[in-house]
């Protein structure tokens, strides 16, 4: 586990087991690039894996931090369900990186209070090829 300055844990090693790798897709959605400073206080999250009703999540931002690891700034929206980050979908080639984010609602009956307000989150991933030159793509915003 690691933190970032003024931020709460990032679980990486769950995100990583919980990124679903397609080998023989082809990467397509809208390209994304860079978090503004809005984005520095956002809360880390990390893939649960658990809930109900998946829905896609569009990436609002993607920024590259090292080398193969990228950060991705989303909303997980309001309540009265709680909505967690389910699973990430990542589809990469020699051109391109396509990201899905798939989130849910937490069927958890101890889950707690859910926030009244949607949410800005970030969650972080790594990539099995550095980005260099190929194009980031958030994979939810494919019409």
């Amino acid at each position: 586990m690691s933190t970032r300055s003024g931020s709460a844990p990032v679980h990486r090693g769950v995100v990583a087991l919980l990124v679903v790798l397609n080998a023989c897709a082809t990467p397509s959605g809208e390209e994304r690039r860079g978090c503004n400073a809005s984005w520095l206080d956002a809360s880390p999250v990390a893939a649960t894996g658990v809930g109900v009703d998946e829905m896609s999540l569009l990436i609002e931002c993607i920024e590259e931090i090292q080398n193969r690891r990228l950060r991705l700034g989303f909303t997980l929206p309001a309540g009265p369900q709680c909505h967690v980050l389910h699973r990430v979908e990542l589809v990469e080639s020699a051109d391109a990186v396509s990201i899905t984010l798939i989130g849910a609602i937490n069927d958890d009956p101890n889950a707690g209070a859910c926030p009244a307000e949607s949410q800005m989150v970030v969650t972080e991933l790594d990539l099995a090829a550095p980005v260099d030159d190929r194009l980031v793509l958030d994979g939810s915003a494919v019409e």
